[in-house]
């Protein structure tokens, strides 16, 4: 499994490529997360929920904002919601 580079206007952070194969998936922003956190997210640009919950290997996950940030941005699906919706 190789990463390749960015197309179609995706952001780096938005999407991540893998090929495996000759086959390309893409997966959001909100999936990928949702997987490092262990987490169950909603994913509203692609109407899908993401559910991590059982994956056993997570030690710790947490998001730190700067003082007087938003408190939405401590909000693992909002935050990354936003990111998807540029």
């Amino acid at each position: 499994m190789s990463a390749i580079s960015r197309s179609n206007g995706r952001n780096a952070v938005g999407a991540s490529a893998y090929r495996s194969g000759t086959a390309v998936t893409y997966r959001s922003a909100v999936a990928c997360a949702a997987y490092r956190a262990g987490e169950k997210m909603k994913d509203d640009r692609y109407e899908k929920t993401h559910d991590y919950t059982k994956k056993h290997n997570v030690l710790h996950s947490e998001i730190i904002a700067p003082q007087g940030a938003a408190d939405w941005m401590t909000d693992r699906e909002k935050l990354w919601n936003g990111v998807e919706a540029g």
